[in-house]
């Protein structure tokens, strides 16, 4: 279920509407879907992260590891797609729920212990991607996320503790993002753009 919804925000997306509040949102309908399945997916990964931290062999739970670790890594991604797709219509309420439980994660990450997980890189860098999304997606104001330092921390402590398979390409991705967020460039002061008409030509009495 979290794949399909993943799937359909990223084909389908959202259609913008106006809002009574200062900024855009989706459509009322959608909106409250979205608002929905963002609630729905940090519960889940609020669940999932506390059931990897006390985790026990026989805890009478349901689900293999296996499938703990699927769920987990397909919670993290569905809310990268629901960034993705519908980041900056996103009231309030949703993205700073989002934010929190993106902030938890990159600070719960790198101390998550290995044994407890079936395939701990895959969580590894969906928790970086999920990072690296809410950071290069604006709040509904315009306003930049604040997640960078974080994200670096997270990110430096997975390349200095752990090793596996792609982590390293995601973990220096992620921090070159955070070098990129941390030094601003001045913007153009000519904007150069193709048009289709000529500019009117300038004669002198020469």
């Amino acid at each position: 279920a979290l794949k399909s919804a993943q799937q359909v925000l990223l084909s389908v997306g959202v259609e913008a509407g106006p809002s009574k509040s200062r900024s855009f949102s989706v459509g009322n309908r959608q909106g409250q879907q979205v608002q929905n399945l963002v609630n729905l997916l940090c519960g889940s990964l609020v669940e999932q992260l506390e059931w990897f931290t006390r985790h026990k062999s026989n805890d009478g739970e349901w689900g293999t590891l296996s499938e703990h670790t699927e769920c987990f890594v397909a919670s993290i991604e569905c809310l990268s797609a629901c960034l993705a797709a519908c980041g900056p219509f996103l009231t309030d309420a949703p993205r700073t729920l989002i934010d929190s439980a993106t902030k938890t994660l990159l600070a719960a990450c790198p101390t998550m212990k290995m044994c407890s997980m079936h395939d701990p890189c895959s969580v590894y860098k969906a928790v970086l991607k999920l990072g690296t999304q809410a950071c290069t997606t604006s709040w509904p104001d315009g306003a930049a996320s604040s997640l960078g330092p974080e994200l670096r921390v997270c990110a430096d402590e997975l390349l200095a503790t752990k090793s596996c398979d792609g982590l390293a390409d995601a973990a220096y991705s992620a921090r070159r993002l955070c070098d990129m967020l941390d030094a601003p460039r001045v913007p153009a002061f000519t904007l150069v753009t193709r048009t289709s008409q000529l500019p009117p030509a300038t004669t002198t009495d020469a």
